[in-house]
């Protein structure tokens, strides 16, 4: 009995240290602490996009928390391909954190009108995963009577993967609804915010 025992715990170390010295997983875990890195700092600069491709896959390392200062971080960029690649990011994890930075750039008058936009696409994508409307879909002008020209399609689908990180608020469709009501009551919100905030929702 001793000497099975004495075996299956050898067994156990050497699978334990033979996948701690796989390449892959050893390259990958790499990957990950330079792309956390990257999204919190903003630093390798030119790494930005290749650290948000990879982030959704670094769950273990920190990857939403990341997430999350990427977010702040670039709450006032006007780049919208950055910003578009964020977004389908965010939208990818079903993350406390994530959730609330978006929230917080969404409804933050000082921060650009793409990054408020693409925020609140990212958190409807978070609330409904199966749904996406784009950019240009979701900012179309107003009418003349002050309508927004909703002239959108919302794309069902059915491939999507959403990571679980942190459960949302209890009252999460709440805080939402209080948002959007917030957004459309500011006199001074940009028009394409106000269009996603009835056209993305």
């Amino acid at each position: 009995m001793r000497i099975s025992l004495i075996l299956l715990l050898l067994g156990g170390f050497s699978l334990g240290a033979a996948a701690q010295a796989d390449p892959t997983i050893v390259k990958h875990r790499s990957n990950c602490r330079l792309a956390v890195q990257t999204l919190e700092s903003g630093h390798p600069g030119p790494k930005t996009m290749w650290a948000m491709g990879i982030i959704p896959t670094c769950v273990e390392e920190g990857g939403a928390a990341a997430l999350a200062s990427a977010i702040r971080g670039l709450r006032t960029s006007t780049d919208t391909a950055t910003l578009h690649l964020l977004r389908r990011q965010a939208g990818s994890f079903r993350d406390a954190d994530v959730f609330a930075a978006l929230t917080e750039v969404a409804g933050d008058p000082g921060a650009s009108a793409p990054a408020r936009v693409y925020a609140l696409l990212a958190i409807k994508s978070i609330i409904y995963p199966n749904k996406r409307t784009t950019f240009a879909d979701a900012t179309t002008d107003f009418d003349a009577n002050g309508r927004p020209r909703c002239n959108r399609q919302t794309t069902y689908i059915t491939d999507y993967n959403q990571v679980q990180g942190t459960p949302l608020p209890a009252d999460f469709q709440i805080r939402v609804d209080e948002l959007l009501r917030r957004i459309r009551a500011d006199s001074s919100t940009p028009a394409m915010v106000m269009a996603a905030t009835t056209c993305g929702y």
